[in-house]
């Protein structure tokens, strides 16, 4: 089993490297430039143009690319789609922050400020050990500003005409998605938004059992 994975904003394959699924081999998904206003369903089609699909195969999305990967999954004929700490609908994204991306608030705001690791960003993404918080630092450091305003725009603008059939594992104490009546396949109550990286053990067993030949 192949399983194509979509790292979310700001963040590339290091968030994967935990991930131990027997008998399935990861593909890490490169994003490529969007156009100025390009939607999600638009940009997704441009991602799936760059990938080699080889059968059988699922997909992985973490925050942001989670809705990638249910745009990506309309267009192609994956086994699975598992979504985790991810949306299907921008209606699950906390009102504070559509209201800041709606109002493009984040244009006035220094790029470095994107990139520079501070207590709030751990906070938001309940980071709990010396690893996760040095991991997450390194990704707030890469981030590319660009890419991610685009992509807050993009978000808020989403309105998926239809969710598919996504498996969706979430934490508890997911403080940037929050839960509230969401159907979650698997719900791990002490999980943040950096379970990918801080629960892997966990994601990893449940994924092996939708991979097996």
């Amino acid at each position: 089993m192949n399983i194509y994975c979509f790292s979310g904003l700001g963040a590339d394959k290091t968030v994967f490297q935990y991930l131990k699924i027997e008998e399935v081999k990861l593909h890490f998904v490169e994003w490529i430039q969007p156009l100025k206003n390009e939607s999600l369903e638009s940009y997704s089609q441009k991602i799936v143009n760059t990938l080699d699909l080889q059968t059988p195969y699922s997909f992985m999305g973490v925050s942001f690319g989670g809705m990638i990967a249910i745009e990506a999954s309309k267009i192609t004929n994956p086994s699975n789609v598992f979504l985790v700490s991810s949306a299907q609908s921008s209606l699950e994204i906390p009102f504070l922050f559509r209201l800041l991306a709606r109002t493009k608030l984040y244009n006035i705001v220094p790029d470095l400020f994107f990139r520079t690791p501070n207590f709030f960003a751990q906070f938001l993404f309940g980071t709990s050990c010396v690893t996760e918080k040095k991991l997450l630092n390194e990704i707030i450091r890469n981030t590319e500003v660009k890419f991610l305003k685009w992509a807050l725009g993009a978000i808020v603008k989403w309105d998926p005409k239809e969710n598919g059939m996504a498996i969706r594992i979430h934490g508890g104490k997911d403080r940037i998605l929050p839960l509230r009546n969401q159907k979650i396949d698997l719900r791990i109550e002490n999980g943040s938004h950096f379970l990918i990286v801080s629960h892997a053990d966990q994601v990893s067993e449940f994924v092996s059992l939708f991979a097996k030949p």
